[in-house]
Protein backbone atom coordinates (compact mmCIF):
# COMPACT_ATOMS: atom_id res chain seq x y z
CA UNK A 1 0.00 0.00 0.00
CA UNK A 2 0.85 3.32 -0.67
CA UNK A 3 2.57 4.88 1.96
CA UNK A 4 0.87 8.65 1.05
CA UNK A 5 -2.27 6.44 0.44
CA UNK A 6 -1.87 4.26 3.58
CA UNK A 7 -1.78 7.90 5.49
CA UNK A 8 -4.34 9.72 3.76
CA UNK A 9 -7.10 6.85 4.72
CA UNK A 10 -5.08 7.06 8.73
CA UNK A 11 -6.10 10.67 8.78
CA UNK A 12 -9.83 10.13 10.22
CA UNK A 13 -11.77 10.33 6.37
CA UNK A 14 -11.96 7.19 6.24
CA UNK A 15 -11.71 3.67 9.00
CA UNK A 16 -9.00 1.47 6.95
CA UNK A 17 -8.40 -2.35 8.57
CA UNK A 18 -5.53 -3.48 6.44
CA UNK A 19 -5.31 -7.52 5.71
CA UNK A 20 -2.21 -8.99 6.64
CA UNK A 21 -2.58 -12.17 4.56
CA UNK A 22 -5.47 -14.15 2.90
CA UNK A 23 -6.15 -16.22 6.17
CA UNK A 24 -6.72 -12.79 7.88
CA UNK A 25 -9.16 -12.31 5.38
CA UNK A 26 -12.01 -13.21 7.22
CA UNK A 27 -11.82 -12.47 10.69
CA UNK A 28 -10.93 -9.16 9.45
CA UNK A 29 -13.90 -8.60 7.24
CA UNK A 30 -15.77 -9.54 10.28
CA UNK A 31 -14.48 -6.62 11.81
CA UNK A 32 -15.07 -4.43 9.02
CA UNK A 33 -18.65 -5.18 9.28
CA UNK A 34 -19.04 -4.36 12.54
CA UNK A 35 -17.55 -1.19 12.42
CA UNK A 36 -19.56 -0.55 9.28
CA UNK A 37 -22.79 -1.41 10.72
CA UNK A 38 -21.72 0.64 14.02
CA UNK A 39 -21.58 3.54 12.10
CA UNK A 40 -24.32 3.02 9.47
CA UNK A 41 -21.48 3.64 6.58
CA UNK A 42 -20.51 2.15 3.65
CA UNK A 43 -17.94 -0.41 3.54
CA UNK A 44 -15.66 -0.89 0.97
CA UNK A 45 -12.95 -3.87 0.29
CA UNK A 46 -9.86 -3.36 -1.88
CA UNK A 47 -7.87 -6.02 -3.32
CA UNK A 48 -4.94 -4.75 -4.55
CA UNK A 49 -1.18 -6.22 -5.58
CA UNK A 50 1.72 -5.99 -3.13
CA UNK A 51 4.49 -3.57 -2.81
CA UNK A 52 8.09 -4.36 -2.72
CA UNK A 53 10.71 -2.43 -0.49
CA UNK A 54 10.58 0.16 -2.83
CA UNK A 55 6.87 1.15 -3.22
CA UNK A 56 6.56 -1.26 -6.43
CA UNK A 57 3.25 -2.87 -7.04
CA UNK A 58 4.24 -6.20 -9.36
CA UNK A 59 0.76 -4.95 -10.72
CA UNK A 60 1.12 -2.35 -13.47
CA UNK A 61 -2.92 -1.77 -13.28
CA UNK A 62 -3.07 -1.12 -9.24
CA UNK A 63 -0.40 1.18 -10.21
CA UNK A 64 -2.46 2.75 -12.63
CA UNK A 65 -5.56 2.70 -10.12
CA UNK A 66 -4.59 3.79 -6.90
CA UNK A 67 -4.42 7.68 -7.68
CA UNK A 68 -8.35 7.33 -8.96
CA UNK A 69 -9.36 5.27 -6.10
CA UNK A 70 -7.55 7.18 -3.35
CA UNK A 71 -9.12 10.79 -5.16
CA UNK A 72 -12.81 9.18 -4.96
CA UNK A 73 -12.30 7.60 -1.79
CA UNK A 74 -11.64 11.60 -0.53
CA UNK A 75 -15.04 12.51 -1.31
CA UNK A 76 -16.62 9.86 1.15
CA UNK A 77 -18.44 10.64 4.70
CA UNK A 78 -16.16 10.09 7.46
CA UNK A 79 -16.81 7.15 9.08
CA UNK A 80 -16.56 4.74 5.96
CA UNK A 81 -14.66 1.81 6.40
CA UNK A 82 -12.41 0.26 4.01
CA UNK A 83 -10.82 -3.25 3.64
CA UNK A 84 -7.43 -3.50 2.17
CA UNK A 85 -5.74 -6.45 1.36
CA UNK A 86 -2.52 -6.88 -0.77
CA UNK A 87 -2.43 -9.85 -2.91
CA UNK A 88 1.19 -11.56 -3.56
CA UNK A 89 1.76 -12.22 -6.94
CA UNK A 90 2.71 -15.76 -6.67
CA UNK A 91 0.30 -17.37 -4.38
CA UNK A 92 -2.03 -15.14 -6.32
CA UNK A 93 -1.57 -16.95 -9.57
CA UNK A 94 -2.78 -20.42 -8.42
CA UNK A 95 -6.11 -21.19 -8.92
CA UNK A 96 -6.76 -22.29 -5.48
CA UNK A 97 -5.63 -19.38 -4.00
CA UNK A 98 -8.34 -18.40 -0.86
CA UNK A 99 -9.77 -15.25 -2.52
CA UNK A 100 -10.46 -16.92 -5.63
CA UNK A 101 -12.21 -19.37 -4.07
CA UNK A 102 -14.10 -17.53 -1.73
CA UNK A 103 -17.61 -17.74 -2.85
CA UNK A 104 -18.73 -14.29 -1.75
CA UNK A 105 -15.66 -11.97 -3.68
CA UNK A 106 -14.90 -14.52 -6.02
CA UNK A 107 -11.95 -12.51 -6.93
CA UNK A 108 -10.53 -12.59 -10.10
CA UNK A 109 -8.11 -9.72 -11.52
CA UNK A 110 -6.45 -6.70 -9.28
CA UNK A 111 -6.82 -4.52 -8.43
CA UNK A 112 -10.84 -4.93 -7.33
CA UNK A 113 -13.09 -2.24 -5.38
CA UNK A 114 -15.90 -3.88 -4.19
CA UNK A 115 -18.69 -1.76 -2.41
CA UNK A 116 -19.93 -4.27 0.71
CA UNK A 117 -22.94 -4.83 2.43
CA UNK A 118 -24.64 -7.41 4.84
CA UNK A 119 -22.31 -10.09 3.34
CA UNK A 120 -22.76 -9.15 0.05
CA UNK A 121 -21.03 -7.62 -3.14
CA UNK A 122 -23.42 -4.24 -3.90
CA UNK A 123 -20.95 -3.17 -6.66
CA UNK A 124 -17.77 -3.82 -7.84
CA UNK A 125 -14.60 -2.88 -10.37
CA UNK A 126 -12.07 -4.81 -11.72
CA UNK A 127 -8.84 -4.14 -12.75
CA UNK A 128 -8.94 -1.55 -15.82
CA UNK A 129 -12.45 -0.46 -14.40
CA UNK A 130 -10.45 0.83 -11.39
CA UNK A 131 -8.89 3.43 -13.41
CA UNK A 132 -11.63 4.98 -14.90
CA UNK A 133 -12.53 7.99 -12.77
CA UNK A 134 -16.61 8.27 -13.17
CA UNK A 135 -16.94 4.59 -12.61
CA UNK A 136 -14.50 4.72 -9.35
CA UNK A 137 -17.04 7.87 -7.78
CA UNK A 138 -19.76 6.42 -9.33
CA UNK A 139 -19.42 3.15 -6.96
CA UNK A 140 -17.81 5.31 -4.11
CA UNK A 141 -21.26 7.50 -3.91
CA UNK A 142 -23.93 5.23 -4.84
Amino acid sequence: LDMNLYSYWRGGMIDTILVASPEDYLPKLREAEALASSTNKPLFLLFTGSKNSTGRSWCPDCTAAEPVILEALSSIPEGCVLLTSDVEREPYRSSEYTYRKDPSIRLSCVPTLIKWKNGKVLARLNDSQSQIADLVAELVDA
